[in-house]
């Protein structure tokens, strides 16, 4: 059979498989005996004497050993062979375990490497170091043609102090000396450091802390995309980071030096160079010298450590990373020199110049950006922006935008003057010497036609006090007259309109109305009653319209005041007891200056968002400027010019004519005083508002923490009212903001309003731009003289009685004056 029993057939019937001859030996046949056959094989192995029979039997006997000798040596051989050599395999098993262990984990390894490296990608950038500082410039400001915005500076908004600088602004010493600060072989690594990776593996297997990348590359990848957290995750992630980045030749090499230029921080609040150059040295990056370069590039790798403004201490340790710097651009300068390269360095006379004049590192005078009068300014920019809902705050506080403003310098500086000259004036030339900071003036400049606020002041300085006056309503007084005017002559109503000039109860009404001083004049001209600010001649006017107050509100709110909560619905609104706010007066006026055309009054002239024009009110015009906001109908030119015609009786003849005196424009306007009708010594808030055909302003006066104190106080005799201080202020304000200007006639009215009704008449306006006081009569006082001694404090015309209008018959009052029960508001003026 096919399987062997051990017998000694079964031997003979395997070997000739393995028989190099080929031949077989049939399994089972008997022809042939077992012995011949052993013989036959001897003998040709030429074995001596040995018998067939002894031969057959030695076979015979041994064929179950053979066979087990057979089966246990198998493949390998002899039992004794084999155990020997698994004795000396194991140690060679063991390395070439752990060789194989440790290529598999290498390749994987780099199979993961490579992988992560095809898969990292740069993350978002960490949003502070995205932002840069908002310039705000006056409206001096010119966009040059390489993008930068020259002019006079304003202030600027931050979240982080930084100007970002193209790579070809940036100076060659500053980037050349931060190379030698940091990283000498920068152009020519491959983003990384072999040296630091390696010191980054020890310090793990160690369990130190990591130290951070010391290639630029990484540095700034670290800052902008990663966080400074020392871990091996984040450490290698920059890593295939800044190879990633670092590929891409000399180009890309540049953009990782601005980008590290523009984020790193330098200390004292400043990112980037060029906020380290104005805060470190008071200059632009582009003006820096060796010295100074060198020295922000010492001080970048350790703010804290290598300032000496921040402590003496530290000008050894920065003095000599100085020279090391120093050599660092030597060295460079030498290569430079014998093969061109992407830096510069220095020569050997300027190491030794540099070396020997370290320059001063005190620290600069630095102000906060809100202090002083032009907090109030930044502050209106920055809410006229955010409300155009063109941007939000995270823009204006670090989107880099340069925003040209409507301020003029010169008119701003000159409002500043005036009204702080004359505060003070008014404080210590007051009948008992008076606190100063507690009397608020507050003034607002617009130019008509344009909307544009030239100038304005809200305080003396915004840290001390939020209230910015200037934008904060208060009692308008007899400012509020002119509406009404202007809801009568809508209406019809004539300056020769005659209404009740003395003490009367409007019906309905408790109280009566009252002229400034008790004055009675009977029955005057609605004219005359402008001139000279008659009050129950507008009350009268008031009752006398189809809905009254409604009217005189409409018409405020169609010149662009808006409807405050304090304004009264009743005969006494045009009586100004309601609020307005300077800047709102000074446009509203600005309205009537421009032929009833309405302009929305703004602080921005146009923005400029990376080399993008934005306009916040008008469109882009032909010359590449945004233009002003459209105009809309107000008024009919008929009623402006009316309005206008009457006003300018106001400040040639009326209240307002000692301020006016001396000025060679021709001026229209209104004075204000508001005061409490059953205290005849109390004086709430004195206004001034006079406009030409190019300026209105609006001047204020209050007193007290919240603008409702009594001004009387600050009186040098008399009363405190619109024509005194605020007048003063106003005219030391408007020749500066008028200078260089022509003199422009304003618009005349037909018919019957023009010469009649108690108003002067002005055929020819030019040649009344004057009053008709003499100029050195009514010339302002000094500042730091006495008002008394100046001008021998003439009494204003609101406070005296003025006699009835020629030929107009004096009419008795209707009821006889009641004493108020309670303090009614009772402006006047």
């Amino acid at each position: 059979m096919a399987k062997s029993s051990g017998s000694s057939g079964s031997s003979p019937s395997r070997r000739p498989k393995s028989s190099p001859s080929g031949s077989t030996a049939k399994s089972g046949s008997s022809a042939k005996s077992g012995s011949s056959a052993k013989s036959s094989s001897a003998s040709k192995k030429g074995s001596a004497s040995k018998s067939g029979a002894a031969g057959s039997s030695r076979s015979a006997g041994s064929s179950t050993a053979a066979s087990r000798r057979s089966k246990s040596t198998g493949r390998s051989g002899s039992t004794g062979r084999s155990s020997k050599r698994q004795r000396r395999s194991w140690p060679a098993r063991i390395a070439l375990t752990l060789l194989i262990s440790f290529l598999v984990i290498t390749l994987l390894g780099l199979a993961g490497v490579v992988y992560a490296y095809q898969r990292v990608e740069l993350p978002d950038p960490n949003a502070e170091f995205l932002t840069e500082r908002t310039q705000v410039f006056y409206g001096d400001a010119v966009r040059q043609a390489d993008g930068t915005v020259t002019g006079t500076v304003l202030g600027d908004f931050v979240e982080q102090n930084r100007t970002v600088l193209a790579y070809e602004a940036m100076p060659q010493t500053v980037k050349d000396a931060v190379l030698a600060a940091e990283n000498r072989g920068f152009w020519t690594d491959p983003g990384i450091s072999v040296s630091g990776i390696l010191r980054s593996i020890k310090n793990i297997v160690a369990g130190e802390p990591l130290q951070s990348g010391s290639t630029i590359t990484q540095q700034y990848i670290k800052i902008l995309y990663l966080t400074s957290d020392q871990t091996a995750s984040r450490k290698a992630k920059e890593i295939l980071l800044a190879v990633k980045m670092g590929r891409g030749g000399e180009m890309a090499k540049r953009d990782v030096l601005a980008g590290y230029l523009n984020t790193v921080y330098f200390g004292r609040g400043a990112y980037g160079i060029e906020a380290a150059a104005q805060t470190f040295f008071g200059v632009d990056a582009k003006d820096l010298t060796l010295p100074q370069s060198a020295s922000l590039a010492v001080i970048l790798n350790s703010p804290g450590n290598l300032d000496p403004a921040v402590d003496e201490a530290n000008w050894t340790a920065f003095l000599e990373r100085y020279e090391y710097v120093l050599d660092g651009l030597l060295e460079m300068g030498q290569k430079a020199a014998q093969t061109p390269q992407p830096y510069v360095g220095i020569t050997a006379e300027q190491h030794a110049d540099a070396l020997a004049h370290p320059p001063s590192l005190e620290l600069q005078e630095t102000h906060d950006r809100y202090a002083g009068p032009g907090g109030f300014l930044l502050k209106m920019v920055e809410a006229e922006l955010i409300s155009s809902g063109l941007f939000t705050e995270q823009d204006v506080n670090g989107g880099g935008l340069q925003i040209v403003t409507t301020f003029d310098k010169q008119a701003q500086d000159a409002a500043v003057t005036a009204v702080q000259a004359w505060t003070l004036a008014a404080a210590e030339d007051a009948r008992v010497p008076q606190d100063p900071s507690k009397l608020h003036g507050a003034l607002a400049s617009v130019a008509v036609g344009t909307g544009e606020v030239i100038a304005l002041y809200g305080g003396p300085d915004f840290l001390e006090s939020q209230i910015n006056w200037a934008t904060t309503p208060r009692m308008a007084g007899s400012t509020f007259k002119p509406y009404a005017l202007i809801a009568a002559l809508r209406q019809g109503f004539t300056l020769s309109t005659m209404l009740r000039g003395s003490t009367f109860t409007p019906p309905g009404d408790s109280q009566t109305v009252n002229n400034d001083s008790g004055a009675q004049y009977g029955s005057v001209s609605l004219g005359f009653a402008t001139t000279n600010s008659v009050n129950t001649a507008y009350v009268d006017l008031v009752l006398k319209l189809t809905d009254g107050p409604q009217d005189v509100i409409k018409a405020a709110n169609d010149l662009g005041v808006p409807t405050n909560s304090t304004w009264k619905n009743n005969g006494r609104i045009a009586l100004g007891e309601g609020e307005v706010a300077p800047i709102a007066a000074a446009n509203a006026f600005a309205t009537v200056s421009n032929n009833g055309q309405y302009v929305h009054q703004h602080v921005v002239r146009e923005v400029w968002d990376h080399g993008q024009l934005v306009c916040l009110w008008g469109e882009i015009g032909t010359d590449g400027h945004c233009t002003p906001p459209a105009a809309t109908p107000a008024l009919t030119p008929e009623i402006a010019a009316t309005t206008t015609y009457a006003l300018r009786s106001v400040l040639q003849e009326g209240t307002g004519s000692r301020a006016a005196a001396g000025f060679d424009w021709p001026v229209a306007g209104k004075t204000g005083s508001a005061g409490d009708d059953d205290e005849a010594e109390s004086m709430r808030a004195a206004w001034y508002i006079g406009f030409t055909k190019q300026i209105s302003t609006a001047v204020m006066f209050v007193a007290g923490d919240n603008g409702y104190s009594d001004l009387n106080p600050y009186a040098s005799s008399g009363m405190f009212y619109g024509g005194t201080y605020p007048g003063d202020v106003w005219h030391a304000y408007m020749n500066v903001a008028m200078a260089g200007k022509e003199p422009i006639a304003f618009t005349l009215p037909t018919g019957q309003n023009r010469g009649g009704g108690g108003v002067g008449d002005y055929p020819n306006d030019l040649d009344q731009s004057a009053n008709s006081q003499p100029a050195e009569s009514a010339a302002n006082p000094s500042p730091n003289v006495s008002q008394s001694s100046a001008t021998g404090a003439p009494e204003p015309a609101e406070s005296t009685a003025e006699p009835a209008a020629p030929n107009q018959p004096t009419l008795a009052p209707i009821n006889t004056p009641v004493a108020p029960s309670s303090a009614v508001i009772q402006p006047t003026g």
